[in-house]
């Protein structure tokens, strides 16, 4: 058969281990999906969340899931994209560790019909989808 559109591409599995990937909102879909994969490629995922509840059932949820011989480590920090100062702590944070980072998956997201304000001054959507990850 002859496909106008062909069928999605396979993922091949890439060998992660000594990588360090931070992928914020990662506690559900697609980054949720994204953190367990890599995990399953032996990296490092650091789930930047701000709901730490959430955050650390969605860890346990993705080592559960992991095969036994899997190397890759989750680990759940707290990051809020609508509060600068909890991005500068993350920052330091991370730095602290010593760890480098390879990879930046800037996965979270804010969407409202309503206009609403940071106390950083700047307009919700523009600062969590936008200035935060930066």
């Amino acid at each position: 058969a002859r496909w106008l559109i062909p069928p999605p591409l396979a993922i091949n599995r890439t060998e992660m281990e000594g990588k360090v990937v931070i992928i914020t909102g990662a506690n559900s879909g697609c980054g949720l999906e994204a953190a367990r994969l890599l995990c399953s490629w032996n990296a490092t995922v650091i789930l930047a969340c701000r709901d730490m509840h959430r955050a650390t059932k969605a860890a346990a949820n993705i080592t559960a899931s992991l095969p036994e011989h899997c190397t890759g480590k989750v680990l759940v920090r707290k990051l809020d994209l609508a509060s600068l100062a909890s991005v500068k702590e993350f920052a330091a944070r991370f730095r602290e560790t010593g760890l480098g980072l390879h990879v930046l998956m800037c996965n979270a997201g804010y969407r409202s019909d309503a206009l609403k304000v940071t106390t950083d001054g700047v307009e919700m959507h523009y600062q969590v989808n936008h200035l935060g990850h930066f």
